[in-house]
């Protein structure tokens, strides 16, 4: 398992976890480099960056509760 992804399941990740500055600390920010055509995370307080080994940045997990079934029998 990676450090970006927790709780993986069979249709991607579960969970994306936040990256943090290695040099300050403070909140990495994904961009996209469009010269080499690779995502990116950079701090937007010092000059760090790196190139991010997992392409997904965000999960929307969508779930539908049935409250009841109805039986139509014929």
């Amino acid at each position: 398992m990676n450090e970006f992804a927790y709780g993986r399941t069979d249709s991607g990740p579960a969970f994306v976890g936040i990256q943090f500055c290695q040099e300050c600390n403070n909140m990495l920010y994904p961009k996209e480099d469009k010269e080499n055509k690779v995502l990116r995370y950079v701090c937007r307080n010092c000059e760090y960056s790196r190139v991010a080994e997992n392409p997904c940045i965000y999960v929307n997990k969508i779930t539908h509760e049935i409250k009841y079934v109805i039986l139509i029998s014929l």
